[in-house]
């Protein structure tokens, strides 16, 4: 599941670099890694949800953060996360 400031970075990035074509191709690995995992899909997507709507474990990422990304390019993480969530589940 997300664990760190990073994993929600990362994500919230890609979401300016890559094309929905990409994002598709994304979830399509995604889905066969779950299953490669025996992780139930639909369980995934539930805690995915779970987890970024959690605006008291979202504010505690920010302990997290990677230091060597400068202040100005480092995301509000309640926002971050909400903004992943409304994005990512759209394509899950």
């Amino acid at each position: 599941m997300i664990e760190s400031g990073k994993d929600i970075y990362d994500i919230y990035r890609s979401f300016e670099k890559c094309k929905p074509s990409d994002m598709k191709r994304i979830i399509s690995i995604l889905r066969r890694v779950l299953e490669a995992e025996d992780i139930p899909y639909d369980d995934f997507v539930l805690g995915v949800d779970k987890a970024l709507s959690d605006a008291n474990r979202l504010w505690k990422v920010h302990g997290s953060t990677n230091p060597y990304i400068p202040r100005r390019l480092r995301p509000d993480w309640i926002e971050a996360g909400r903004y992943v969530r409304e994005k990512l589940l759209t394509l899950l």
